[in-house]
């Protein structure tokens, strides 16, 4: 099996709140943030009805490295 290096737009993500898995949300856009070395992640968040967040991240949290909010 291959690990995939990164996250990117169209990827399924599952987050995990308190270290529970809660929800699937679909990557939709990347896009630099004014602030160096951070992202802005357009995500759909796959709820009922879908809710659309951006969330401003690092590169190494879009790649999978735990992070709190």
């Amino acid at each position: 099996m291959v690990k995939k290096a990164y996250n990117r737009v169209g990827d399924l993500v599952l987050v995990h709140y308190e270290n529970q898995p809660v929800v699937y949300a679909r990557i939709e856009g990347i896009e630099p943030d004014v602030k160096k070395d951070w992202f802005q992640v357009s995500l759909t968040v796959l709820t009922i009805p879908s809710q659309d967040v951006t969330w401003i991240l690092r590169k190494e949290y879009i790649h999978g490295e735990s992070f709190t909010m």
